[in-house]
């Protein structure tokens, strides 16, 4: 994976990047590993290079449908 260039005047962004996906409740399996496009910010918006992200607990109850 390459991380973004910046040369002064433009950036290199890539055009795909990785995210885990959730399309439905249940158990973790349900999350998938999944190539996706990297979002076009439009006018007024940013685009933000995530590194890593967390996952915290309300993260996990909405996931399997037990928060509520």
């Amino acid at each position: 994976m390459t991380q973004t260039e910046f040369d002064g005047d433009s950036l290199n962004i890539p055009q795909t990047m990785r995210a885990v996906r959730v399309h439905r409740f249940g158990p973790p399996e349900v999350m998938a590993l999944e190539t996706v496009s990297v979002p076009q910010p439009g006018s007024g918006e940013l685009l933000i290079q995530v590194s890593s992200a967390g996952v915290n607990y309300a993260d996990l109850g909405q996931r399997s449908a037990s928060m509520g």
